[in-house]
């Protein structure tokens, strides 16, 4: 459930960053700057997912990393 909440906050990364550099103009129509607000308050929330679940993948390379150390196929005799 971990990976699935930081995949989503990633690719919803992207696209908000996507969509924040396509659509931006100098304007100042009300509804121009209430969405870029939206998009970046999104982009916010998508950065806190991935600053939260960043841990499961340390979590997840500490396990890799024990599995490899402690069976004896790559110890030399």
């Amino acid at each position: 459930m971990k990976l699935f909440s930081l995949l989503l906050s990633i690719i919803v990364f992207f696209v908000t960053c996507f969509f924040l550099v396509n659509d931006f103009e100098y304007s100042f129509e009300v509804n121009h700057i209430i969405y870029m607000t939206l998009l970046v308050v999104l982009l916010f929330i998508a950065l806190v997912g991935i600053l939260i679940n960043f841990n499961y993948l340390l979590e997840q390379r500490e396990k890799i990393n024990n599995i490899f150390s402690e069976n004896n196929f790559n110890r030399k005799n």
